[in-house]
């Protein structure tokens, strides 16, 4: 199995151990057969043998209750070997029988033994051609064994018989062979069904978007005469619905008119194409419609009949010019349209008018073969509209034949039509603003470059790059310069790569490059495309001239090695999670995709998944952190804190489901949430304000502020009982914006704090231009008071700060007297930490306030109470 691929071989396997069970049961059973058979006259020696059997079967379904409960951890390699040794030493037991019982207890008993090999040779090759190997080792001890033991026995007879074991040998070996490529060829062929299925999944849906975009009406039905689908504009045409007409027996119709132009298509096997023009009676809506009406045979890729396609015009208005005149001459000679009459039988012009002449003479004149080749098939009757190109328009003329000989020609000008439709063809193909290859020549091309790996035994690389922060450029400078930025990058990548590479453009700024026929083994392939990725970031880095600009970006790019067999969007996802994982490491990277990506992607997806629907579960909770006032001792305040109760992984940590929610844009969702929470909570508490952390990734959306006005003017949340907390990274992220969103949060009545101060880009601007209540003191400031001195100076300083704009100090992580000592002493507004208690759910809240209450109270008394 070793020329196989990794799948192929993991499938060959399963099978082989699939059928151990089975197998362990005949050997036993052909074990007792043998042991009672020879028990009279060598009881000692059959019960050796036996045992023998008994030791190598229990061997055998050891392996394999160990493959079934590892099967996927479990080295192929190491898979293949194990099963070949357990069918190896079988056959060696079964050999050994042969010296054990042969020649003792007379040729009848020997002719029962041969007898019995032959019979497990040939159960072999049923259970083991699976593995080619396995088998042929298997059948060869066996039946070697076998003939060898009877061609050196003085019997002729036996000796004759060694002979035919020895023929019988080579027709097993010769059968296994035929059975083990029947078996490969199965699983091939399998395999190869699956990868069409994927593709005509995917070629699907992109007929379902022209589909619904074209303006025509489109219906298709199956052989049966089943309409199984329509557009939009089938269901204007005829007044009625998709229920209605989805499923519909077009052999029940009541209006028979077009029932042969529905046949036609099926009944001829695609040989001929079904026309109708004419008035129609709608059957599910009951309306009279005058249509034009053409059906072709739909065939799939092994060219058998599947069903047929309807294309449907509304063509009221066109039949009610027509009805307008008797005569063909009286009307169309002022036509604007080209139209004209002919003579099959002279292939002369008999009227035309000036449209018609002017095509007409000017074809005689500079390309009569053409206007010649255009009259036979006009006359052919093999057509019911033909093109003619004149110049440089297209004009499509409608046939209607009159009797035998004459025939009128209806001709309008289709030139943007047509131009649309080789636009369309175009764009299905190539970028409109890099003219790059777009993703469905990309696959074309992915499949030519796996054909060429499997017959040049070379190796093939995508790479997938995404530029770094690029929806910034976009929404800060325009997407003029974002268009700029991705054409100028566009020809750099197409410059930097080998003839025969291909770029391609995904959407945005996602490129995706295909390098074919790396020479070498995958080892050094994979260090080609790296190599050939780091040139990719270095063309990244240098600038781009916009605008008089230089604007300097980078790039996550993410790698996948193929050869042939697999599967374009397979792929493309491989590329895509290296990339992304490219992104996460830092970004300016690059990632080569291997199977433990797979795996951390795949843990994260499922846990998105998970968080997506934790809100409506009620997974989510908040704990409530008091804020004390350090003079009084009394709790003003809190900050509400989110936590994650999954039912599977328990407690999940915000550090690993925030970052998450950011990054997916579910962190609106999460934040509006917590926002409702707390203003609930608020009417079950009396303190001064409840503290709500914002995240920037939140903060930033264009639609916050509507958001928050929205739950402000709805009554769900208090502004005036809640202070938001934010980190300095949103005062940096873009200073006048910022102060916008402020101001007109202020006006609503939100109060606002700094999260972390001193610990990120600490400037005294924002301080100065922006109305912040209050700085929180970072932990990692507070834990080394009255141990470091430097700590100690630098939580002074901001207390100093604060004070001198007026504003208050809130100190986090403290936990022992000595640090609230201290921020008393310098005049820190608030204190909170461990020191008080730990974060806790609303009710153990609300009682530990009430147990805090009392104690201030207690307090208060005790120091207002006069001396005696």
């Amino acid at each position: 199995m070793k020329g196989y691929d990794l799948q192929l071989r993991r499938q060959l396997v399963d099978m082989i151990y699939g059928a151990i069970p089975f197998s362990v049961v005949i050997n036993i059973l052909a074990g007792l057969v043998i042991l009672a058979t020879y028990w009279p006259k060598s009881q000692e020696s059959a019960v050796q043998w036996f045992s023998l059997v008994i030791v190598v079967m229990f061997y055998r379904l050891g392996i394999y209750l160990y493959y079934k409960a590892y099967q996927e951890e479990m080295a192929i390699g190491l898979a293949e070997i194990l099963q070949w040794i357990g069918t190896f030493f079988s056959a060696l037991v079964w050999v050994s029988g042969l010296w054990y019982f042969l020649g003792k207890q007379g040729i009848a008993y020997d002719f029962l033994m041969a007898f019995v090999m032959g019979g497990m040779a040939s159960g072999a090759i049923t259970t083991l051609s699976a593995d080619r190997m396995t088998t042929v080792t298997y059948i060869f001890v066996i039946l070697g064994g076998t003939a060898l033991w009877l061609l050196v026995s003085p019997n002729p007879i036996e000796v004759m018989m060694g002979v035919l074991v020895l023929v019988y040998l080579a027709f097993l070996i010769s059968s296994s062979g035929r059975i083990h490529k029947t078996l490969v060829d199965a699983l091939m062929l399998r395999r190869e069904n699956t990868q069409a299925i994927r593709a005509l999944k995917a070629h699907q849906a992109q007929m379902d978007l022209i589909f619904d975009n074209v303006p025509v009406g489109i219906f298709f039905y199956d052989t049966e005469f089943k309409i199984v689908n329509v557009n939009q504009y089938f269901v204007q045409i005829f007044d009625s619905s998709r229920e209605k007409l989805i499923g519909l027996d077009l052999e029940d119709i009541t209006d028979k008119r077009i029932e042969e132009t529905i046949r036609i298509p099926i009944e001829y096997n695609g040989l001929e194409d079904g026309y109708y023009e004419g008035e129609y009676h709608a059957t599910t809506s009951d309306i009279d419609v005058l249509v034009r009406i053409r059906t072709t045979a739909l065939k799939d890729s092994k060219n058998r009949l599947v069903g047929a396609i309807g294309i449907v015009e509304d063509i009221a208005q066109e039949m009610e010019d027509k009805r307008k005149i008797e005569s063909f001459a009286q009307f169309y000679i002022q036509n604007p349209n080209p139209v004209m009459q002919i003579s099959c039988k002279t292939h002369a012009v008999l009227i035309e008018n000036d449209a018609a002449r002017k095509i007409h003479e000017g074809l005689l004149r500079r390309a009569p073969t053409r206007w010649e080749r255009f009259l036979r098939r006009v006359c052919d009757g093999e057509y019911k509209s033909l093109d003619l190109r004149f110049d440089e328009k297209i004009y499509q003329f409608d046939i209607m034949v009159l009797d035998e000989e004459k025939i009128n020609l209806y001709g309008r000008d289709v030139t943007k039509e047509r131009i649309a439709r080789e636009r369309a063809d175009y764009l299905a193909y190539y970028d409109e603003l890099t003219g790059l290859p777009r993703r469905k020549l990309l696959f074309e091309h992915v499949k030519v470059a796996m054909l060429r790996a499997e017959r040049n035994g070379t190796t093939n690389a995508l790479l997938f790059l995404d530029l770094d922060n690029f929806k910034q450029i976009n929404d800060s400078m325009g997407h003029d310069v974002g268009d700029d930025l991705l054409i100028q990058l566009s020809e750099r990548l197409t410059n930097l790569m080998r003839t025969g590479d291909i770029v391609a453009r995904l959407g945005g700024d996602e490129f995706v490059i295909l390098m074919a026929d790396i020479e070498g083994d995958a080892e050094e392939a994979a260090m080609k495309s790296e190599i050939v990725a780091q040139k990719i970031k270095e063309e990244v880095s240098r600038p781009f001239a916009i605008k008089g600009r230089k604007l300097h970006f980078s790039a996550s790019i993410g790698v996948t090695l193929f050869t042939y067999g697999r599967d374009f969007f397979d792929l493309l996802k491989e590329a895509d999670v290296a990339m992304y994982e490219a992104k996460t490491a830092g970004k300016n990277g690059v990632r080569i995709f291997d199977t433990a990506l797979e795996m951390i992607t795949g843990e994260k997806s499922e846990l998105l998944q998970d968080l997506h629907s934790a809100i409506e579960r009620d997974q989510l909770a908040l704990l409530y952190h008091p804020q004390i006032e350090i003079s009084t001792g009394r709790c003003v305040g809190a900050e509400a804190l989110l936590r994650w109760e999954h039912p599977r992984r328990g407690v999940v940590s915000p550090d690993i489901f925030i970052p998450l929610a950011e990054e997916s844009g579910l962190i609106h969702e999460v934040g509006q949430w917590v926002l409702r929470r707390v203003a609930q909570d608020c009417t079950r508490l009396n303190l001064d304000y409840i503290a709500v952390n914002v995240s920037i990734k939140e903060f930033v959306r264009s639609d916050f502020i509507e958001t928050i006005k929205t739950m402000v003017r709805d009554g769900e949340i208090d502004p005036f009982r809640i202070e938001l907390e934010m980190t300095e990274s949103v005062f940096i992220e873009n200073f006048e914006r910022t102060n916008e969103k402020l101001q007109e949060l202020r006006e609503m009545g939100f109060r606002f704090s700094i999260d972390d101060f001193g610990t990120g880009y600490s400037s005294l601007a924002y301080l100065k231009n922006l109305s912040i209540k209050t700085l929180k003191i970072d932990r990692g400031f507070v834990k080394d008071i009255g141990i470091n001195p430097n700590d100690e100076v630098l939580t002074r300083t901001i207390i100093d700060i604060a004070s001198h704009f007026e504003m208050k100090t809130v100190a986090e992580g403290v936990e022992n007297e000595t640090q609230l000592a201290f921020l008393k002493k310098f005049g820190c507004d608030l204190a909170q930490g461990y020191f008080f208690t730990k974060p806790i759910p609303l009710d153990a809240f609300i009682e530990w306030l009430g147990r805090r209450c009392e104690s201030v109270a207690a307090s208060d008394d005790a120091d207002n109470k006069p001396e005696k």
